[in-house]
């Protein structure tokens, strides 16, 4: 996640730069890769924060030790 964000980061920042040369819209596609990443985040985060690991009872060794 944070590859992409440093290489879009460049992009995002580069658009204004590219809106006054003369690209016209590009501002608009730097804002939207920027909302993007966002709610990008807010998933992992919400993914990675409620992960509860589940193991089947019956995949579990029992109780009993190994003779």
């Amino acid at each position: 996640m944070s590859l992409v964000s440093g290489a879009l980061g460049f992009f995002i920042g580069l658009s204004p730069i590219l809106e006054l040369k003369g690209a016209l819209g590009m501002t608009g596609v730097g804002v939207g890769f920027f909302f993007l990443l966002f709610k990008m985040r807010r998933r992992v985060i919400l993914r990675v924060s409620g992960l509860v690991p589940y193991i089947s009872p019956q995949l579990m060794p029992s109780e009993t030790p190994l003779r």
